[in-house]
Order: C-alpha cells, then sequence, then structure tokens
C-alpha cells in the first residue's frame, strides 16, 4: 500500500508541472518526465553521434546513458527492453568510432584476401555487432527512436557494403579449393574439433560428442 501511495503522489506531482517548466525537474531521479527528458536526451545524443562518430559525441552519448539508469524508473519492467535497446545502440556507436574493421590489414596476394579478412573478423566482432542490430530494433516513436534509428542506419550501411566486399572474393576462394590459412570451413569443423575432442583430454576414449544440426537457410 505503501509502495502504491508513493506512485500515486509522484504521478500527480509529475502531472501538476507545466510542460514548459518541466526540464528544471530534470534531476529528479523520480519523476516520469524526467525519465523521457533523460530517454530524449540520449536519443538526441546517439542521433549526433551517428552523424559524426567521434570520441567527443561517443562520450556525450555515454554519459546520457548513464543519467537514465541513474532513475528509479530504470528499475522497472517497462524500462528494461527500453534499456537494452539503448545500450545496444551506444555499443554500435562505439564500433563507429574505432572501425576495428578498418584495422585489419586485407590486402594480400590472392583475390580471396579480403573476403579472408573480413570473414575472421566477422567471426571475432562482426557477429556481435549484429546482435546489437537486431537487439537496438523497434526503438519507437520520439526523439529516442530517432536516434537509435540515425546509428542502426549508419551501421546497416556499412555492414552492407561489407558484406558486398566478403562476397566479392568469395568464388575465388571456392575454386581456389577452399583454402584454409585463417579460416576453418564449416564443413571441416567436425573433423578439426570434433576428432580432437574424441581423441585428447583426461577421459580420451571415453569422451562422447553430440552434434545437433541446424538449418540455418
Amino acid at each position: 500500500h505503501d509502495r502504491e501511495l508513493a506512485h500515486r503522489v509522484i504521478m500527480a506531482a509529475d502531472a501538476s508541472i507545466p510542460v514548459n517548466k518541466r526540464e528544471e525537474y530534470l534531476g529528479s531521479p523520480r519523476l516520469p518526465s524526467s525519465w523521457k527528458l533523460r530517454l530524449e536526451r540520449l536519443g538526441a545524443a546517439l542521433e549526433a553521434g551517428a552523424q559524426q562518430p567521434t570520441q567527443q559525441s561517443f562520450e556525450l552519448a555515454e554519459q546520457r546513458m548513464r543519467e537514465l539508469t541513474r532513475h528509479r524508473w530504470a528499475d522497472g519492467k517497462e524500462q528494461v527492453r527500453t534499456l537494452e535497446q539503448a545500450e545496444m545502440a551506444l555499443r554500435l556507436l562505439a564500433w563507429l568510432v574505432v572501425r576495428t574493421d578498418k584495422q585489419r590489414n586485407t590486402h594480400g596476394r590472392q583475390a580471396w584476401s579480403e573476403s579472408e579478412a573480413l570473414a575472421s573478423w566477422y567471426a571475432q566482432e562482426g557477429g556481435r555487432i549484429d546482435l546489437a542490430r537486431r537487439r537496438a530494433r523497434g526503438a519507437g516513436a520520439g526523439q529516442f527512436g530517432i536516434g537509435v534509428e540515425a546509428v542502426l542506419a549508419r551501421v546497416d550501411t556499412i555492414r552492407d557494403e561489407l558484406d558486398h566486399r566478403f562476397a566479392k572474393g568469395l568464388p575465388d576462394w571456392l575454386e581456389a579449393k577452399r583454402p584454409t590459412r585463417r579460416l576453418l570451413p564449416i564443413h571441416q569443423a567436425a573433423e578439426v574439433f570434433g576428432a580432437e575432442f574424441l581423441t585428447s583430454g583426461p577421459l580420451g576414449s571415453k569422451r562422447r560428442l553430440l552434434v545437433l544440426l541446424i538449418d540455418g537457410m
């Protein structure tokens, strides 16, 4: 009952604040309008960061994220999904700033060298980028949604470009009989990892291996 009473009091107090005065209560850790304002400020920082991904723009968005998580509403069940989208968008913005894919040497003597380098990058980091993209989507309308979508649009464009660059060299890699200098083709995974698992270790031949085949196509 005390929590319900406190909630009603907070909602009544929030409703009594004129719209043009709500920014003055941004520092409140309890008012719903303060939560919305902090969310909008984060969205604006994400949008600016998407336009100009720099260390400074990321740090501003990170600061706005900290402000949001300090609000008491951040503990509510309805806010869990919003916070996840915010965190994923912030991770994507960080990637836009550092662009680790550019730090790899994609040049080589073979026609498939770039595809090989990009595949290696994807195995180590690209999969996490795509996971963040999926979890960040659906932020809705409003400034927060606009900011998240701006980051997603920037990352989506880059990811499409990387996929096209990977696909360009893939036929040459297949024609070269799928060399395994830096990558292990999936059709060889069971032979390499499975065989080693079954024949090594303290249990030796007593080990058993369960293989799950999942159609990803």
